[in-house]
């Protein structure tokens, strides 16, 4: 099932949040990594849905993923290494 885009993008910031708290961060410290305001971070992990491509990217990469991931949340492919320890 294809989801919509409300919720494509509620899972892309509970994706986020959960990566983000992962790597012990605050929304002010990612907010620092990544050079934008904290209501920006904020937003994202709420869902609303963001247009800027470069901004997602640079998120990822401080919490040390990639879009693939962050937009499918699949623990077996994606990840950075050394970035989690899924085991089934």
């Amino acid at each position: 099932m294809i989801p919509n885009q409300d919720e494509f993008w509620k899972k892309v910031g509970t994706n986020v949040r959960e990566m983000r708290e992962l790597k012990g961060f605050s929304q002010k410290d990612l907010a620092r990594k990544v050079r934008y305001q904290v209501s920006r971070i904020i937003q994202l992990e709420n869902g609303k849905q963001i247009r800027n491509i470069i901004f997602l990217n640079q998120v990822c990469n401080a919490i040390d993923t990639n879009l693939d991931y962050i937009t499918t949340h699949d623990p077996f492919i994606y990840m950075k290494k050394g970035v989690g320890d899924y085991s089934i």
